[in-house]
């Protein structure tokens, strides 16, 4: 079984400071390296930053090079959904994709067969995709922001004009892509929407397909303006792109995510800091 750790490091000069990200996926790079067996690459404006990296571990690193012609670094504080790039044009040896946020990082060293043996586990249970967080179901948020909206609009409609509408994890992204229970689109309502910080995938015909929906996602989330509707939650995009394109979300379950993979998100920003 042949997995890929892929994660993406787009640097924003306009944000003085933001190439510690280039270190925190670095520190990614060693840990896969050092714990793992396996490969990863690097999706990246500022492939120079890893030039050490690949003398240092060869064909085991790879950097891939894209300068965002096509697409904006930045909605917001940053372009979110460029994260579609880790899953795009996947070499077929590959039989996992396993994201990461740059970030994060591994807290021990991978046991081979605890991890083989965890993915068979999940493939006879149907699952081809597994993330955290799976319990958020697009239908039951929808319905919460909805119910949080009438509410809101009876307020303001009793005078109540600082009523407060705190809103739910998603409330932007239904305004945003105008979806509604009376008009849908309905083939998105039983999506899973899993916290997009750490991500397995089986790479065949379905991360292609998933990869090109995301990125038509990203497009359509590049049309925002200055002052954009939605820009971060971008588990809403994952979610429905990979129910779209066919994948059965499982989840990983604590023992999965910490004993088995060993992930913890944001285990490599050591700063603690954020641009």
């Amino acid at each position: 079984m042949n997995i890929l750790v892929s994660t993406i490091c787009f640097v924003n000069r306009n944000k003085p400071g933001a190439e510690i990200y280039a270190t925190f996926a670095q520190r990614l790079i060693n840990d896969v390296m050092t714990k793992t067996p396996y490969d990863i690459m690097v999706t990246t404006n500022e492939p120079e930053h890893f030039q050490n990296d690949k003398e240092k571990w060869g064909d085991r690193v790879i950097v891939r090079t894209e300068l965002l012609e096509t697409h904006r670094l930045v909605v917001g504080v940053f372009n979110q959904l460029l994260k579609f790039y880790t899953i795009k044009n996947i070499d077929k040896k590959y039989d996992w994709v396993l994201y990461l946020d740059c970030d994060a990082g591994l807290t021990g060293d991978w046991v081979v067969s605890d991890v083989e043996n965890k993915i068979n586990e999940w493939t006879l249970l149907g699952h081809d995709f597994l993330g955290t967080r799976t319990n958020a179901i697009l239908r039951d948020e929808l319905s919460q922001h909805e119910e949080m909206e009438r509410i809101h609009q009876e307020e303001i409609n009793k005078g109540n004009t600082t009523h407060y509408n705190p809103k739910t994890l998603f409330s932007n992204k239904f305004t945003f892509y105008n979806v509604t229970s009376e008009n849908g689109p309905f083939e998105w309502f039983d999506a899973k929407l899993p916290s997009e910080h750490v991500l397995l995938a089986k790479n065949d015909e379905k991360m292609e397909r998933m990869s090109q929906i995301f990125e038509d996602f990203c497009f359509k989330f590049e049309t925002q303006g200055q002052f954009p509707v939605t820009v971060d939650m971008e588990a809403f995009e994952i979610g429905v792109s990979a129910k779209l394109a066919g994948y059965n979300i499982g989840d990983f379950g604590n023992d999965g995510l910490f004993h088995v993979i060993k992930i913890v998100c944001n285990h490599n920003n050591w700063e603690k800091v954020k641009y």
